[in-house]
Parts: structure tokens; C-alpha cells; sequence
């Protein structure tokens, strides 16, 4: 596995726009990171950029900790279990074009999600059948935050921050052992997810001063339109 320096640089960057939206809202590093790393190096997925966004996860979640919502965190994990295992099975034998379309199709569809509006009772089952999709998305697409965050759009936003990063923190490990099991993780994965790694905490630090300065609403729009611009771009690469 080789990544050439200036894709590894464009990466880092995605991931630094990606990981200060995140830390602003609550959600987007992935689903804006992910169909850009499918575009530049397909290398660069799945496990690389779940190491690189870890420790920016625990540190969203410490840092309103006292808001974190304890009953989705559970709930959630435990659906992530069966969902990652179903994912590895997948993930050990699809192609890169196949992974690319699939990355394109996933988070097309939570863009739709987001944009319907759709509302979920909050419930322990709803949660968990949260965790379950999660962990499929994740291992097989690198987004699992959105099925997430369609069951919490009713949290304010620290609650929502730091219950997003306390869910991604502790699914991450979830999906990495899911990653490996399918093949896909190894010292290679894990020196490029370290390189990049200091992205995600630049993106955290930038997102501090910008959660009480920026209009949650207008950001959300703004990540949905690129997002939906990389998917297709992502998809693209996939069929042709």
C-alpha cells in the first residue's frame, strides 16, 4: 500500500474540513471525507480514516462530557456488533469499484434522509436498530454516523456533540476489529490512519470557537451539498 504525498495531503485536508464540521454540529467528518478519499486513493478506506479520527471522537466527547446521553451510547454499541459483522463478510469480497458505488449509493441515501427530515421516536430498539445499520455503513462504506444522527436530531447541540463523539469513539473499536477480520487492516492502514491523524485534531481545535459562532442550519446545508457533489463524483469513479 503506497500513498503518494500530495494525495495524502488533499486527504488531510478533506479530513480537516470534514472533522471541524463535526465538531461544530456533531456529525459530517466522514460523510465529507469519505467520497473524497474514494476519489483520490481508494487505499486511503476503510480503516485509515477511522484511526485518524478516533482520538478527535474522544475529545468531542470529553469535552461536554457532562452532556453526553449514556442510553443511545449503550444501545447504539451493542446494535453495532451484528451490523459490523454483517459488514466484514461484505467488505472481505467486493471490489474497489464496487466499494467506490457502494460509498456513492450509502451516502446519497443519508443525504436524502437528512433532507426528508425524518424523525425516529427516541427509543432503546430504535436506537439499537441505529447501531445495527451503523456498523454495516461503517465497515463497508467508512459513514456510519447518519443513521445515528437521524435518531438524535431531537438532542440540543452539546448533547448532540458529545453523544455523537462518546457513539463514534466507542464504535470505532467495534468496526476496527470487523475491518481486520475482512482483511483490510494492516501496518500500512495503520501508519497512513496515524499520518493523518493530526488533521482531525487541527479540525477539532478550529471547531471549538466555531460552535457558538456559526449558524447550525446554514452548515448542515452547506456539508449536504458537498457531500452529495463527492458521492456522486465517488459513484462516477465506480461505474466507469
Amino acid at each position: 500500500m503506497i500513498v503518494e504525498t500530495d494525495v495524502l495531503l488533499l486527504a488531510g485536508f478533506a479530513l480537516l474540513v470534514g472533522t471541524t464540521v463535526q465538531g461544530t454540529i456533531g456529525f459530517g467528518s466522514n460523510l465529507l471525507a469519505v467520497p473524497f478519499f474514494a476519489v483520490l486513493d481508494p487505499d486511503l478506506l476503510p480503516a485509515p480514516i477511522f484511526i485518524a479520527t478516533l482520538v478527535m471522537a474522544l475529545f468531542t466527547a470529553a469535552r461536554e462530557r457532562s452532556d453526553i446521553q449514556w442510553t443511545p451510547v449503550r444501545c447504539v454499541v451493542v446494535g453495532r456488533i451484528p451490523g459490523t459483522a454483517i459488514g466484514a463478510i461484505v467488505l472481505a469480497s467486493v471490489s474497489v469499484a464496487t466499494m467506490q458505488i457502494l460509498i456513492g449509493v450509502l451516502i446519497l441515501t443519508a443525504v436524502a434522509l437528512s433532507v426528508w427530515g425524518l424523525t425516529l421516536p427516541a427509543t432503546r430498539r430504535v436506537f439499537t436498530s441505529a447501531g445495527v445499520v451503523a456498523g454495516f455503513t461503517a465497515t463497508t462504506a467508512s459513514v456510519g454516523g447518519p443513521p445515528i444522527a437521524l435518531t438524535l436530531q431531537h438532542l440540543d447541540g452539546p448533547a448532540l456533540r458529545s453523544t455523537m463523539g462518546a457513539t463514534f469513539a466507542l464504535g470505532v473499536g467495534v468496526t476496527l476489529i470487523g475491518i481486520a477480520a475482512a482483511g483490510r487492516l494492516g501496518i500500512d492502514e495503520l501508519l497512513v490512519g496515524l499520518a493523518l491523524m493530526p488533521w482531525g485534531l487541527v479540525g477539532f481545535l478550529i471547531s471549538g470557537p466555531l460552535r457558538a459562532r456559526v449558524n447550525p442550519t446554514q452548515l448542515r446545508a452547506g456539508v449536504l451539498v458537498l457531500a452529495t457533489s463527492a458521492a456522486m463524483a465517488a459513484l462516477a469513479r465506480g461505474v466507469f
